[in-house]
């Protein structure tokens, strides 16, 4: 039987790896290749782009430098928390404990409870409470700089700046009287103070002030005379009208500790 007769022989079909070498095809997909490559260069840029704003962000957020985010790459959990506390501090606060020695001794030596009076001024957020003058310590003061002009603006009360009398009435040390706040800062990385890493809100600081002598020490009007009302307290009646705020209270507390023993 004869063969049957074939037009052109068709070519064979090139496989995948030849399309993509070969011909118009060729031109189209290595385009399209290009374009993807690009496409996604332009994707990674723009992440890596995004993840630098955020991360910057973040930096600025919690106050700290390149210098100091560059030391947290520690492997050190420790290191890396030090690193924060000291890039996250809390607010310096100047507390002053404002007492009046009464008429009836001239000696500061060994002052009974009896002959002292303590100030306290009314707190303008709680209704019927009474607080120590306290303050921020701005740039450039000492912390008790700082107390003595806290209590002129609150209380309108004079203190001595530098007291003139051998020595303070209480032996209490100044370490004693500070502490820090229990409330975190809004940066604190954990938020009880028992946690390792916890950053205060504040750190308050006491100063026994000694009143200045003679009626310059005490004002008919003060910068907060409108918002704040002053009244003195014995030393007993202080320690109780400050018990609602723990942290003034324990700093209020330590300082009536080192004062001499009452009279019995």
């Amino acid at each position: 039987m004869a063969a049957l007769a074939s037009g052109p022989s068709a070519e064979p079909s090139l496989t995948l790896e030849e399309t993509a070498t070969q011909g118009p095809t060729a031109n189209a997909l290595s385009k399209t290749l290009s374009a993807a490559s690009r496409s996604s260069d332009a994707f990674l840029l723009l992440n890596r782009d995004l993840l630098y704003i955020v991360s910057e962000a973040i930096l600025e957020r919690l106050w700290v430098s390149n210098e100091i985010w560059i030391g947290f790459a520690d492997d050190d959990p420790l290191t890396e928390l030090q690193s924060f506390r000291k890039a996250v501090k809390p607010r310096q606060v100047a507390v002053a404990i404002p007492v009046e020695i009464l008429p009836a001794s001239s000696s500061s030596s060994s002052l009974p409870h009896d002959i002292l009076r303590v100030y306290l001024v009314s707190s303008r957020k709680h209704s019927g409470k009474f607080v120590l003058p306290k303050g921020g310590v701005e740039s450039g003061e000492h912390s008790r700089q700082a107390a003595v002009r806290e209590l002129w603006e609150e209380a309108g009360l004079v203190g001595q700046a530098h007291p003139s009398s051998p020595g303070p009435l209480s032996s209490t040390v100044a370490a004693d009287l500070t502490i820090e706040d229990q409330k975190p800062h809004k940066n604190s990385p954990v938020q009880h103070p028992g946690e390792s890493g916890f950053v205060p809100r504040a750190v308050y600081t006491g100063h026994e002030v000694l009143l200045a002598a003679g009626e310059e020490a005490i004002k008919d009007d003060w910068p907060e005379a409108h918002e704040r009302r002053r009244k003195a307290f014995t030393v007993q009646e202080a320690e109780k009208a400050l018990e609602w705020r723990p942290d003034i209270h324990t700093i209020f507390k330590q300082w009536a500790a080192g004062l001499p023993p009452r009279n019995t």
